[in-house]
This record gives structure tokens, C-alpha cells and sequence, in this order.
């Protein structure tokens, strides 16, 4: 391996600058061998994904169809909602306040609870 530099003594690279070459190096070199790995990951996610969306749908539906059955969780739900439109920024989980991390996580809590959350969970 060669460094170059304009200037005389500043051909040097970092231990981050080499393994950055490294990792570009194997990388490239394993390509084919990663390949299926990589389209395997990827219809994995993409079943999961496609499942979830599902079963939030009858989910959804099954919530509106039930007014009551799941008040608790449809509370927590519109008081999250709410607390959501106030929140400037990105809407991830450690950048949220303190008081509406609380509401996520009861959310959370209450989710869990239902069968098909759990068999979500399972397969994640």
C-alpha cells in the first residue's frame, strides 16, 4: 500500500483510515459471496414488514369495530398522537421528551399484550 501527500511527511493514515480500506477491500473481494446473504436479509425483512402491515390493518379495523374493548390502549394512542404534533424534530424514541417516552411506553406495554403483537415478537 502506498500513501501520497502534497506535502512531505503527511502520507500517513489514520487506524480508522485503515480500516475503512480494509473493510472496502473485503468488501469487494466477498461480494459474490455475500450476495445471498444480502437478498435472503432482505425478503426476510420484506415478509415481516408486508405481515405487519397486515395485521396492523385488522388490528386498526378490529379497534374500531371493538370501541371499548381496547379503551385504554385507544387513550393512550390519541394522547400519544397528540403529544406527537408537538414534538418539533425527529420523531425517534431517544430524541423524544421525557413525558412522551412515558406515553410510548405504555403504549408499548399495552400492545404487547394482544396475541398478535407477541407472535410479532417472536419472529423479530
Amino acid at each position: 500500500m502506498i500513501a501520497w501527500s502534497v506535502k512531505p511527511r503527511q502520507a500517513y493514515l489514520s487506524k480508522d483510515g485503515i480500516k475503512k480500506i480494509k473493510s472496502a477491500l473485503t468488501n469487494d473481494i466477498f461480494k459474490q459471496e455475500m450476495l445471498h446473504t444480502y437478498e435472503q436479509k432482505s425478503a426476510s425483512r420484506d415478509e415481516l414488514v408486508r405481515r405487519a402491515r397486515e395485521e396492523m390493518k385488522t388490528l386498526v379495523q378490529e379497534i374500531q369495530t371493538s370501541i371499548g374493548s381496547h379503551s385504554e390502549a385507544e387513550l393512550l394512542m390519541v394522547t400519544l398522537a397528540a403529544q406527537l404534533e408537538a414534538v418539533k424534530g425527529k420523531k425517534k424514541y431517544s430524541y423524544l421528551p421525557k413525558a412522551v417516552k412515558k406515553t410510548v411506553d405504555k403504549v408499548v406495554n399495552q400492545m404487547e399484550q394482544l396475541p398478535i403483537i407477541d407472535e410479532f415478537y417472536q419472529v423479530w
